[in-house]
Parts: C-alpha cells; structure tokens; sequence
C-alpha cells in the first residue's frame, strides 16, 4: 500500500500528467474570429495547448483514512510545456472524520508528469480513455521519489488518477483498474 506521501506525489504527478496531454479529436482546432468572441477582423488563432484545461487548482475531498481520522489534498498543476507539467500537492490530515479544525499533519510533494501515450480501461463500468503517465524529478518532505507510472483521466469534470493495482504501485507497469486504488479530484 503507498504510504500518504507517496500517494500525495502519485497524485500530483498523474494530474500533471493529464494537464499536459489533454484530449480531443486529434483534428485541427482553430478559432477564426477575435479569440473566440465572435470577432470578424479575419485572424486566425491557434487552439489551446491541450494540457492548458488541466492547468489549475484539484481538490479531493475529505475522506476518511481508516484510523478514525481525516484527509483531503490540493493539487496545483502548472504547465511545463505542451506535454508536461508541474505538479505540487498538499495532503493535509485530522484527527476527526470531517476535516474540521486545523490540520494534524500536512505532507508537500512535486513532480513533473509527462504523457507516454494512452490506453482504454473500463472505469465505473465504461470504456474509458485513460493516458499513461510517467513521473520524474519527484520529491515529498524532501526525499527523492521513484519515477512511478500511473494512468489518469478526466471523466465527467474530474481527474481520476490510477496510482496502483492491488496495492502495488510500478515504476515499469501502468496500472489498470481505475476502480480500485485511484484518487478523484475537483477544479
């Protein structure tokens, strides 16, 4: 099983991952127009980056942690490059089940998360497309962490990151069941 700290850096690096890889069609995504605002001087202006949507602030919400205490995360990503990013997560933990009152402990980790390519996983019983991602220059409280891979997907508004497959996290196998072991946050 990951310990916190771990998961905190899987998480940042999934959803850094996914900032950078985006999604779409794979056409050519372009506005004509003054920037999307109906504009008619003529120019034509290329698309977002597709890691930029997932640029931002992801929150998970306040779960319990099985010992009688609490946990939620922050998950700032910020963009690198087209195919990368910055992850930098914030795990914070109480000793009640609401994650009320001010943090017992608080645990920070970063990494940089690129996109090896995507594959299809079933996620709440759906045929899902969930990228591969790879972690690099990663780090929690100061220590170096492994160059783990994960997999992670927006699905419905949320970032859904795969960190491990029965409670195995890999630094050579991307995981496959998105069902188990994953962690979901908001923007």
């Amino acid at each position: 099983m990951l310990s916190k700290c771990n998961r905190v850096l899987v998480a940042a690096a999934v959803a850094a991952m996914l900032a950078a890889c985006g999604g779409g069609d794979g056409g050519s995504d372009i506005t004509v127009g003054g920037g999307g605002s109906g504009g008619t001087d003529g120019t034509v202006q290329p698309a977002a980056a597709a890691a930029d949507k997932y640029v931002g602030t992801w929150q998970m919400a306040c779960q319990a942690d099985g010992n009688g205490g609490s946990e939620n995360e922050t998950l700032v990503v910020t963009k690198v490059s087209d195919t990368s990013v910055k992850a930098d997560f914030d795990l914070r933990t109480f000793n009640n089940a609401t994650c009320s009152g001010g943090a017992a402990s608080t645990e920070a980790a970063t990494a940089t998360v690129t996109i090896d390519g995507q594959t299809t996983l079933t996620y709440n019983g759906a045929a899902t497309t969930f990228d591969k991602l790879s972690l690099s220059n990663a780090s929690a409280g100061g220590n170096a962490l492994p160059n783990f891979k994960w997999t992670g997907a927006v699905v419905n508004g949320k970032l859904v990151i795969d960190f491990e497959d029965n409670n195995n996290e890999s630094t050579t196998t991307y995981p496959a069941n998105p069902n188990e072991g994953s962690s979901v946050y908001s923007k």
